[in-house]
């Protein structure tokens, strides 16, 4: 009889192992991936954004514009929309499995088709995707605070 316990145990510990080296990244991974988004998409950067953005991206930008992850790059490529600022005033990621959903306020400051932009501050929602051993950002959505 103890031994079969002492089997058992072993059995659900090992398991347990097995469970928790599958797991995702911590917060802090999302945390982290968070700010190289901000800063690839101030730098224009579209080797990094092509790592960090999902091939299904749907991003909603304050205005409502949705632009598809290659409109997003392109439109920083080529200039017609620039961030000169993107700064995380405060973050929460909160997981769920193999999704992360981040809450955030940032500092932004940008321009359009060659016009500045009032600068200000944005709150926007973020979903990261982990597969195949990477953390994707697949949906943002912001809106523009008074």
């Amino acid at each position: 009889m103890i031994r079969f316990a002492f089997f058992t145990l072993a059995i659900t510990l090992a398991i347990l192992s097995y469970g928790l080296a599958l797991e995702p990244p911590a917060k802090e991974a999302v945390s982290a991936l968070e700010k190289a988004w901000a800063a690839a998409t101030v730098q224009a950067d579209a080797t990094a954004l092509g790592k960090i953005l999902a091939n299904d991206l749907n991003y909603i930008h304050s205005t409502g514009l949705i632009d598809s992850k290659t409109m997003f790059i392109d439109k920083l490529k080529s200039g017609q929309q620039k961030y000169f600022k993107l700064q995380h005033e405060g973050m929460e990621v909160r997981l769920y499995g193999s999704t992360a959903v981040v809450t955030a306020t940032a500092l932004i400051e940008s321009s359009t088709k060659g016009l500045k932009n009032p600068p200000g501050r944005l709150r926007f929602m973020h979903v990261w995707y982990y597969s195949k051993g990477a953390w994707q950002l697949v949906a943002h959505q912001s809106l523009r605070l008074p």
